[in-house]
């Protein structure tokens, strides 16, 4: 499924001509590639996970949420911890 998505997302890309982020897959990676990377969201099946410590009530992205008739998200905040590399 991951791949697949990472697929879609490379075409989605270069079918509205935009130049594509770098999509890291499933290798492992050192913490110090990372670090830079946030998440914001995830979805799992039809529901919607944020994954921010904070939620703000004016961010862009509930807008965008609730147009699409999605008016309810569950807040998991989360942060990246450093484990044996």
């Amino acid at each position: 499924m991951l791949m697949g998505f990472q697929d879609s997302l490379k075409s989605s890309f270069a079918e509205a001509k935009f130049k594509s982020p770098p999509i890291i897959g499933l290798d492992i990676r050192p913490l110090s590639h990372l670090q830079s990377i946030q998440m914001f969201l995830m979805a799992l099946g039809s529901e919607i996970v944020v994954l921010g410590q904070e939620i703000r009530e004016n961010d862009p992205t509930w807008t965008q949420l609730t147009s699409r008739k999605i008016n309810r998200v569950y807040h998991m905040p989360t942060i990246l911890v450093r484990s044996s590399e």
